[in-house]
C-alpha cells in the first residue's frame, strides 16, 4: 500500500495503521491477531508509524550584518493569506540575540511588518529562523543569515592633562555571553597612553562589564601627536577599538611632598621631577617663601640645570624643625622653551611636620584592667607649641570641658596611630583595644585645645604592653607613651582533685571543650608559672571543634604529688585566637576515701570583642 503523507508544519507525528479481514481466512499468518467477537473470529494486523517532518523551503531568506553591542530592528513584511477569515498564529523566533513578538493576529488580507530585535552577541555568522504556525493551518517560515561584526569604534572625549601630570579615563569592556571572555589588548603608541595594572590578557566574567583605567601624559602643549588607538581583541567578541586623544595644558601644581622630622633633627626627602617634553630643557629651582634655616634645597647649583628629553631630576629637600609648628614652602621649577613666550612653571607644595620625641615609658600613664572586663576611658591630649608641655591625662567624662567641635569631621585633619613597642603584640592590641577620636575641647582655665579620644579597653588575657600614641594635629605630630596592663580574670571554674597516694599513680580529671564560636580554632593549653609542679595538662595544643560539634576535644588534668601537703594550687589557661578560659586547680593530698571531684561545671565565656 502506498501512503500519502501531507504534513502542514514541521515536527514529529505518531500514529497507527490497522488492517482488518472482513471474511474468515483459511490460512492465517502469525502476524495476524485473532479477536473474538459475537459473530466469530476476526483477523487483523497493525503498524506503528512515526513521521519526522523537516522544514520546507523558506518563504524568504534575509541576510543581516550588524556590529556587536548594538540593537537593530529587522522588519519582515507579511500578509494574511486568507480572504474571508482572520489569521491568528504563533510566532517562534530561534536565534542567538534575536527576539520578537509571540503571535500574529491579522484580519483577512491584512498586511503587517513583523519587527524583530537583533543584538549580536558574538562575532561570526549564524542561521536563525522565524516560524509562523497556525494551530490547524500551514506553516510559514523565514530563514535569517545573521552576521555579527566587530563593534563600532568608540571615540573617547578629549583627555586634558597639564604637563608633568598623569590624567586618567575609564573605559569599559563588555561580555554579554554566558561564559567568561578573554580580551588581549594592543596599543598603537605607548609613549603617551598606558593601561594601569592590567595583564596582557584580561578576563571578563559572564554577563558583566569591567572598568579599565587608561592614563595619559602629555609631552607638549596642545594636541601634538597625542592620539592613539587602543584595541581589545577577543576570539568571540571581535575587536573593540577606542580612539583616544589628549591635549597638553600648561603645568600647574604637583603632588605635595610631606617631610616628618623630630624636633632639632634633620630629615630629608627627594622631590622627583621628570621633564615631560620631547626636548632638552634647563630649569631653575627656588622656594617662593623667604629662605630660612628650617627648610632648604640640598643642591649646590639651583639654576640652569639641564635635563634631557623625558629625563629625571632628583631634588633633595632638608627640614629641621625648631618648634612644634608646621612649615609650608612651595618649590618652584621654571624653564623657558620655544613652546610659548611665557616660561613653564611647576609648583610643588612642601609641608614640614615637626614631631615630638616620645616620653619615657617609666613616666607614662598606665591603663590597667582585669581580663574580660570592659573599660571605657576618655583620653585627653593637650598639644602645645612648646615641646616641654605635651600633656596626656584621663577623664571619666567630658562634663568639665566645653566643646569646640561636636563632630570629628569638623576638626581639621586629626590623625592618630597607636603602635605597640613589639610587633608581636599587635594582634593582641587590635583585638583588645578600640580607639575613636571624639573631638576638640577647651579647658575652662585656659585657651589650650584638648583632643579627646574614646578608648574601649577589653583585654581577653593577662598582658603588659607598652605603646606609642602618635597624634597629628595642625600639621604637627605629638608622640606619647602609654602602658596597657591586664591581669588574670576570675577563673571560669574550680577543679578539685584528690590524690589517691603520695608519689603513686597520677589522678586525672577530664572535660570536653569546643571553640565557643561557629568555626574550629587552634588552641594552646598551659599552666600558670605559679602552679604547683604536681599538676600537668594534656594536650598542650591542638584544634577545638566548632560550637555544636559532638566530637569535642578532651582536656585532661593530672595530679601526682610527691610529698604530703595540705593543698596544692594551680591555674590552667586554655587560649585560642579570640577566646581564653582559666580554671583554678586545687589538689588535695589527704589520703581520704572518696572519688575525685570537679566542682560545678565547665563555663564557656562569650567571645571577647572590643
Amino acid at each position: 500500500y502506498e501512503l500519502l503523507i501531507s504534513p502542514k508544519h514541521r515536527g514529529t507525528f505518531c500514529g497507527t495503521i490497522v488492517f482488518v479481514a472482513d471474511a474468515p481466512l483459511g490460512h492465517v499468518s502469525p502476524r495476524f491477531n485473532n479477536v473474538d467477537h459475537p459473530g466469530g473470529t476476526t483477523h487483523r494486523v497493525w503498524y506503528s508509524i512515526k513521521v519526522f517532518v523537516s522544514p520546507g523551503p523558506p518563504s524568504d531568506t534575509i541576510q543581516v550584518s550588524k556590529p556587536l553591542f548594538t540593537n537593530n530592528i529587522i522588519g519582515i513584511n507579511f500578509q494574511n493569506p486568507r480572504t474571508r477569515s482572520g489569521f491568528v498564529a504563533a510566532l517562534c523566533v530561534d536565534g542567538e540575540g534575536l527576539t520578537g513578538p509571540g503571535e500574529v493576529n491579522l484580519t483577512p488580507l491584512e498586511n503587517c511588518v513583523i519587527n524583530l530585535t537583533y543584538s549580536p552577541l558574538r562575532k561570526g555568522t549564524q542561521v536563525a529562523s522565524v516560524t509562523i504556525t497556525e494551530e490547524k493551518g500551514d506553516e510559514i517560515w523565514y530563514k535569517l543569515e545573521l552576521t555579527g561584526t566587530d563593534p563600532e569604534p568608540i571615540i573617547v572625549p578629549v583627555i586634558e592633562s597639564p604637563l608633568g601630570v598623569e590624567a586618567t579615563h575609564k573605559l569599559l569592556l563588555f561580555n554579554p555571553l554566558d561564559v567568561q571572555s578573554v580580551y588581549s589588548w594592543e596599543i598603537t603608541r605607548s609613549e603617551h597612553f598606558f593601561i594601569f595594572n592590567q595583564p596582557k590578557n584580561i578576563s571578563v566574567p559572564p554577563r558583566s562589564e569591567m572598568e579599565i583605567i587608561v592614563g595619559f601624559k602629555a609631552s607638549t602643549l596642545g594636541e601634538g601627536n597625542h592620539f592613539v588607538t587602543l584595541n581589545f581583541v577577543s576570539p568571540d567578541l571581535g575587536t573593540l577599538s577606542y580612539h583616544l586623544k589628549g591635549v597638553g595644558l600648561p603645568p600647574g601644581e604637583m603632588e605635595p611632598t610631606n617631610i616628618y622630622s623630630d624636633i632639632g633633627s634633620n630629615a630629608a626627602k627627594i622631590v622627583y621631577f621628570q621633564n615631560p617634553l620631547d626636548i632638552e630643557i634647563t630649569v631653575d629651582l627656588f622656594f617662593t617663601e623667604t629662605a630660612s634655616d628650617t627648610m632648604s634645597i640640598l643642591l649646590t647649583n639651583t639654576t640652569h640645570i639641564p635635563i634631557s628629553a623625558h629625563g629625571n631630576l632628583d631634588i633633595p629637600i632638608r627640614f629641621k624643625p625648631l618648634e612644634m609648628r608646621e612649615v609650608t614652602h612651595t618649590l618652584t621649577i621654571t624653564t623657558n622653551t620655544s613652546l610659548r613666550e611665557e616660561p613653564l612653571i611647576w609648583s610643588c607644595p612642601v609641608y614640614g611636620h615637626p614631631c615630638t620625641l616620645p616620653i619615657q615609658f617609666s613616666d607614662s600613664p598606665i591603663l590597667q584592667s582585669a581580663s574580660r572586663v570592659r573599660n571605657e576611658i576618655c583620653l585627653m591630649i593637650r598639644p602645645n607649641k612648646c615641646v616641654d608641655k605635651v600633656a596626656i591625662f584621663t577623664s571619666p567624662t567630658l562634663s568639665t570641658h566645653s566643646a569646640i567641635n561636636e563632630s570629628p569631621s569638623q576638626v581639621e585633619n586629626v590623625k592618630f596611630r597607636l603602635t605597640p613597642s613589639q610587633n608581636s603584640m599587635k594582634n593582641f592590641l587590635n583585638r583588645s583595644l578600640g580607639v575613636k577620636f571624639i573631638g576638640a575641647y577647651k579647658d575652662g582655665s585656659d585657651d589650650d585645645t584638648n583632643l579627646a579620644f574614646h578608648l574601649i579597653y577589653f583585654p581577653y588575657k593577662a598582658m603588659k604592653i607598652n605603646c606609642v600614641l602618635e597624634v597629628e594635629f595642625s600639621g604637627c605630630v605629638w608622640r606619647m607613651a602609654l602602658k596597657f596592663h591586664s591581669t588574670h580574670a576570675q577563673p571560669d571554674d574550680v577543679i578539685r582533685i584528690r590524690a589517691k597516694q603520695i608519689g603513686g599513680t597520677a589522678t586525672s580529671v577530664s572535660f570536653n571543650l569546643n571553640s565557643g564560636c561557629e568555626v574550629a580554632k587552634s588552641f594552646h593549653a598551659y599552666l600558670d608559672r605559679k602552679s604547683d609542679p604536681a599538676f600537668t595538662i594534656t594536650p598542650q595544643s591542638g584544634i577545638l571543634p566548632a560550637k555544636g560539634n559532638q566530637n569535642q576535644t578532651k582536656i585532661s588534668i593530672s595530679f601526682r604529688p610527691v610529698k604530703y601537703r595540705t593543698e596544692c594550687e594551680g591555674l590552667v589557661v586554655i587560649e585560642t585566637e579570640n577566646m581564653l578560659w582559666t580554671y583554678k586547680l586545687i589538689g588535695d593530698t589527704h589520703n581520704k576515701p572518696g572519688d575525685d571531684t570537679m566542682s560545678g561545671h565547665i563555663t564557656l565565656p562569650q567571645l571577647v570583642t572590643p
